[in-house]
């Protein structure tokens, strides 16, 4: 088994930073599964956030909900819908310049949820203020 190296809490600054977006839409009417026009939904939300999705892949459940993950060239995009709740979940990590908070903006206005839920995490930036 190959080590993991764990990064010390100190206060080096990292090469890179980026934005990891939860977030949780209540509200929701979700629309039956189709694939193709969840990839394009997935593509448009990402091209709004200046992210490059690489490859997608989907799943449908018994309940009419599904689980879509995108593996984007700054990171990754997981959306994962629970009809019976009418809830849908959603994380989205991106670096440089890509904007995760764009990415589910544009989802929110799809989905159009009748409440969210945000948390913003920054992530890789470490110095002495923080």
């Amino acid at each position: 088994m190959v080590g993991v190296p764990v990064l010390a809490n100190n206060s080096k600054q990292h090469d890179f930073s980026g934005t990891h977006v939860f977030a949780e839409f209540y509200g929701v009417n979700i629309p039956l599964f189709n694939q193709n026009e969840l990839e394009n939904i997935i593509s448009q939300a990402c091209l709004a956030g200046d992210a490059h999705v690489i490859k997608q892949e989907a799943a449908e459940f018994a309940n009419g909900g599904y689980t879509l993950f995108a593996l984007l060239k700054e990171s990754h995009l997981a959306i994962h819908t629970y009809p019976e709740h009418q809830s849908i979940f959603i994380d989205v990590f991106t670096c440089g310049k890509a904007d995760s908070k764009k990415v589910v903006e544009k989802l929110a206005e799809y989905y159009q949820p009748s409440s969210l839920d945000l948390q913003t995490v920054k992530r890789g930036i470490r110095n002495e203020n923080d």
